[in-house]
């Protein structure tokens, strides 16, 4: 429609009243930097005069923080800003999986959205489908700090002022007793005799070594040293769409070695020297020489077993726990963090902390018979002082 009449509007500088044939409208213009970060003159229309001031307001306020979004950028599907936060990152191919199944799983509806259109309550609505659903607290975790992570990505990139999904943080399961199920040491007894060798191997090895699947599916013989009782973690296997791949282990401090109860050493013995493996061989793999199929393993044996003996919720990360559990009365969580590869000392202490809670019964006694043993002299010195 085309303008009858243009005229500034006194007191506001750069404001200007349109005479249009259905009505008066009222138009700001302003200056900002495009996508290509070049000065550009742009305009916007609003049809009372209190509106345009708001935002002409609004524009200059976010012009000197530097959070001025320019339409281009505010247009930005949250499918464009995924894609560009995942070229960022440096991650290893089963860290950039689990990404693109989050991504695809919880947040592919958001995928041609404006990513300037995302709310607050878009991303509340995600936590408590999530919750719903029945997801583990980790799960809920792990979608949330993609989301934010993408978003975090698209305030850097100017699409966005701020990031809607940060007040959530607050409203996060916190890692606990509530996510982990540990077992019993007669419990690892009764599910491993439930299973098939050599699978009942697999379950007593994990519980009694704290591995993650993929390094027990990773382990080879030569990694396993029966005399010394050591095992060392030096290669993990992955799953991914070109089937199972040999990778590194998860972090630095993943590659470590892990000491065996004896008996458990002495099994593994026996499982090399019945099946006649050699160095390179894979200690769990099949007849083919190929590594142990997790998701076959944990989806046609392990879970049928569990639901057998009554743990139908149990899982096979579970055992890692049960590690921590059965390694509590014997090892400080500082040992406990180096034996079961955490990245971080916080982590372990964020996990297992409520296992170190209780307190241990025999403590005061022994810090009393060191008190006395600090302060009563010994009889030479007592000869001497009375000397």
């Amino acid at each position: 429609m085309a303008d009858k009449k243009r005229e500034p509007v006194r007191g506001y500088a750069g404001m200007y009243k349109i005479r249009r044939t259905k009505g008066v409208v009222y138009e700001i213009r302003y200056r900002a930097r495009d996508d290509r970060g070049e000065w550009q003159q742009f305009s916007a229309t609003f049809p009372t005069k209190e509106e345009a001031a708001a935002e002409m307001d609004e524009r200059r306020a976010a012009r000197r923080k530097g959070t001025h979004i320019t339409p281009a950028r505010g247009r930005r599907t949250f499918g464009d800003v995924t894609a560009q936060w995942l070229d960022s990152k440096d991650r290893k191919a089963r860290t950039m999986k689990g990404y693109q199944h989050i991504l695809d799983s919880w947040l592919g509806s958001w995928r041609h959205r404006q990513v300037s259109s995302i709310t607050y309550d878009d991303c509340a609505s995600v936590l408590v489908a999530m919750r719903t659903a029945g997801r583990h607290g980790q799960t809920v975790r792990n979608v949330y700090n993609v989301m934010r992570g993408v978003l975090d990505q698209a305030v850097e990139a100017g699409c966005i002022a701020v990031n809607p999904a940060t007040p959530l943080r607050k409203r996060l399961p916190r890692s606990g007793e509530r996510d982990v199920c540990f077992l019993t040491a007669d419990q690892v007894a009764t599910l491993s005799a439930s299973l098939p060798a050599p699978y009942d191997l697999v379950v007593t090895f994990a519980a009694w070594s704290g591995l993650r699947a993929g390094e027990i599916a990773g382990m080879r013989v030569r990694n396993v040293d029966p005399m010394r009782r050591r095992v060392r973690v030096e290669e993990t296997v992955v799953a991914l769409r070109g089937g199972l791949q040999a990778d590194t282990p998860k972090t630095p401090k993943s590659r470590r070695a892990v000491p065996l109860p004896a008996s458990l050493a002495h099994l593994l013995a026996d499982h090399i020297a019945a099946r006649g493996l050699g160095p390179n061989d894979y200690m769990f793999g099949s007849p083919d020489g190929s590594p142990l199929n997790h998701g076959r393993f944990y989806q046609r044996i392990f879970k049928p077993a569990a639901n057998g003996i009554g743990l139908p919720d149990l899982r096979f990360h579970d055992l890692r726990h049960t590690y921590a559990s059965l390694m509590r009365p014997h090892l400080d969580m500082f040992e406990l963090s180096r034996r079961m590869g955490h990245s971080t000392y916080r982590l372990t202490a964020d996990t297992y902390s409520h296992l170190y809670e209780t307190d241990d019964p025999t403590l005061d006694e022994r810090l009393d018979a060191a008190f006395q043993a600090a302060t009563t002299p010994s009889p030479v010195v007592a000869r001497l002082v009375i000397a």
